[in-house]
């Protein structure tokens, strides 16, 4: 594996966001181009719209891309504690954004205007929304990034408090909700909040993973749950080594010189699709090479 080949098609092709999170991760760059690179997503509700996640092109705010923005913000190390006057605006404005649209105590992850754009059929608006996806993620997010012991903070714990004890009590099987989940466990963890429950959050959390990840045979044959697929910390949930292994050597082979492809299509006629999934050839080189950094020995 050529890394440098990476790179390379990384900052050829790559947009802002990605070139800025590349520098971060690889390039020892410090994290204040990142949110720069955000506000361009940034609207003037306080929102985050456009194709921050390629497969949605609504230039309109929604929960969903909001939720993508504040989860960059996290991964490249911003916190409450840390925030430049740039990003704490940011976030501020983003947060005035999520406080006027909760509706019953979650945030939808569709809106009706994504179907007046190019998008993924699985990004139409539907009535029924989950109550984890993108909810848990900003709760996490909005913990980590606003000051412990305002007001809202103290609304958002209760909120991740509820969510949490509702999802002790359900049967969650989607790879995105139980992302969303790990990120808000990991807050509650890194916190020191919620004590009662994060234990039990644990165990159920590595039960699902484990459960979720498709057999290593079927890996080649399509959309699939692999273990990288979840967020990057030092908890792993349970997966043994022998199936991360798996894992890399799955990278290493479906590398495609300097890019992976993405395992997954619109399944209509859109166009704008073949031009989206090379805006995830760089989402993809970073997540990829951040895992392997990390496991790879």
């Amino acid at each position: 594996m050529n890394k440098d080949l990476i790179k390379q098609r990384v900052y050829q092709q790559g947009r802002d966001i990605e070139v800025a999170q590349y520098n971060y991760f690889f390039e020892k760059d410090d994290n204040e181009s990142v949110p720069i690179a955000l506000s361009l997503y940034q609207n003037e509700d306080g929102g985050f719209g456009g194709d921050l996640e390629p497969d949605s092109m609504n230039p309109n705010s929604s929960p969903f891309q909001t939720s993508v923005a504040l989860e960059i913000l996290t991964d490249v190390g911003f916190r409450s504690n840390n925030l430049d006057e740039f990003t704490e605006d940011m976030v501020l404005k983003a947060t005035e954004y999520l406080i006027e649209i909760l509706d019953n105590d979650i945030w939808g992850i569709t809106i009706p205007s994504n179907d007046e754009h190019s998008c993924a059929p699985w990004w139409r608006h539907r009535e029924v929304q989950s109550e984890i996806n993108p909810t848990a993620s900003i709760l996490a997010s909005l913990l980590l990034l606003l000051n412990i012991g305002d007001i809202f903070t103290n609304s958002i714990e209760f909120l991740s408090r509820n969510l949490l004890e509702t999802y002790l009590e359900i049967d969650v099987e989607d790879k995105h909700e139980l992302a969303c989940l790990i990120r808000l466990h990991q807050a509650i963890r890194e916190l020191g909040i919620l004590e009662d429950l994060e234990p039990r959050i644990y165990d159920k959390l590595k039960e699902d993973i484990g459960k979720s990840i498709s057999p290593i045979d079927s890996w080649t044959s399509g959309y699939v749950n692999f273990p990288f697929d979840y967020p990057i910390y030092n908890e792993t949930y349970g997966l043994n080594e022998s199936l991360i292994k798996e894992n890399i050597k799955h990278l290493e082979k479906t590398l495609v010189r300097d890019h992976w492809n993405i395992n997954w299509e619109w399944g209509n006629d859109d166009p704008a699709f073949e031009m989206q999934a090379i805006k995830w050839q760089s989402i993809l080189a970073i997540k990829n090479l951040r895992f392997l950094q990390k496991f790879q020995k």
